[in-house]
């Protein structure tokens, strides 16, 4: 099943390879379709575990465009792809950058500041910080329970990370 998804991803990145090509020979002005193409770059190179692919793409986003939503998006693809290769100082920092973007653009009760929470609580407990992950955890489930409501998978995704951080934390 894995190589399904690797087949999938790989055939999804080389078209948008071939639409990114192609923007930026035409020189378009449609903003909005190469910051799609580069957005499915990104999260298709994470998918495949591409990761220097992941920092090209976020870092081009960045610099061409200076919209919080793209922002947010760029920010936590870097911090993603940090927390992939164990750079946990480097994947918080670009998470706390989702956090005040989120916060100033969405207020303190948007999605994207439960997220950041959440994301910057996976780095603590990954770096063996548990108290901190269940701080940043517990944030991040107060959002989403208010936000998204009890049944919502995100909800049972943050329990869950917060149970493996309290059992971490016991263990230590």
């Amino acid at each position: 099943k894995r190589l399904q998804s690797e087949e999938k991803y790989s055939a999804a990145q080389k078209k948008a390879l071939v639409a990114y090509e192609n923007f930026t020979e035409s020189r378009s002005k449609n903003n909005s379709k190469l910051f799609d193409v580069l957005r499915l770059l990104t999260e298709v190179s994470f998918e495949l575990e591409e990761n220097d692919s992941v920092f090209k793409y976020a870092s081009i986003i960045l610099d061409k465009n200076k919209d919080h939503d793209q922002k947010l998006f760029a920010y936590k693809y870097f911090g993603h792809a940090f927390l992939e290769i164990e750079y946990y100082e480097s994947a918080i920092f670009y998470y706390e950058r989702c956090l005040v973007i989120g916060l100033e653009a969405k207020g303190p009760k948007g999605k994207e500041v439960g997220n950041a929470f959440g994301n910057i609580g996976n780095a603590y407990l990954n770096k063996g910080e548990y108290a901190k992950a269940i701080d940043y955890y517990l944030k991040s489930l107060a959002i989403e329970l208010e936000t998204l409501g009890p049944e919502d998978s995100r909800v049972a995704s943050t329990s869950y990370s917060l149970g493996e951080a309290y059992y971490e934390e016991k263990r230590s």
